[in-house]
């Protein structure tokens, strides 16, 4: 597959699409979550395998690294698709409010208000950790790999020099010939 120089417009999600991914991000953290509330709930049960049990702390960290990392290796697979502090910080927020929203739809039918209360607060929290998070990681992959630029129609699709000004329809900078429908946003 060759390098590629720039991301057209027609590539990039769109924000109703990168907010649904990130919500469904956010309902596989909970559900890992879950997860990992059962293995500790079997665990003080003693009905695990022993081999669990005996590393049953191992297990715990492991599995809450991944949940609170998937978000962050789907922020990395999709980088070039949140490209801004805006689209960041609305992708974290979503990813909190799908990792909260398996609990609300579970909590339905309960009359306790300290219980809406504290989901309120958890609520909060995960927007706030993901949705930050996001953004520093975004500053931060942005600093490690600087993202591609977006094809405004004057970029060299195979290099990303400014062909503004060519009429030769040959990029000066990398010798590959182009034709008007490549350069096409």
């Amino acid at each position: 597959m060759p390098v590629r120089a720039v991301v057209y417009r027609s590539e990039l999600w769109s924000p109703p699409r990168l907010i649904g991914y990130s919500f469904l991000t956010g309902v596989t953290v909970y559900i890992g979550g879950i997860g990992l509330m059962a293995v500790s709930i079997f665990a003080q049960h003693g009905e695990l395998p022993t081999f669990v049990l005996n590393y049953q702390r191992l297990w715990l960290t492991v599995g809450m690294a991944a949940v609170a990392g998937i978000p962050w290796m789907i922020l990395w697979r999709c980088q070039s698709m949140v490209r801004t502090f805006r689209r960041a910080l609305a992708s974290g927020i979503a990813c909190g409010c799908g990792a909260i929203s398996l609990a609300l739809v579970f909590s339905l039918g309960n009359p306790d208000p300290n219980h809406w209360l504290l989901m309120l607060k958890y609520g909060v929290y995960l927007c706030a950790f993901f949705g930050l998070s996001n953004v520093v990681l975004m500053l931060a992959y942005n600093r490690l790999r600087q993202p591609l630029p977006i094809q405004n129609g004057t970029l060299c699709p195979g290099c990303a020099y400014s062909l503004i000004g060519n009429v030769s329809m040959i990029c000066p900078e990398c010798g590959r010939p182009f034709n008007f429908a490549e350069l096409a946003p």
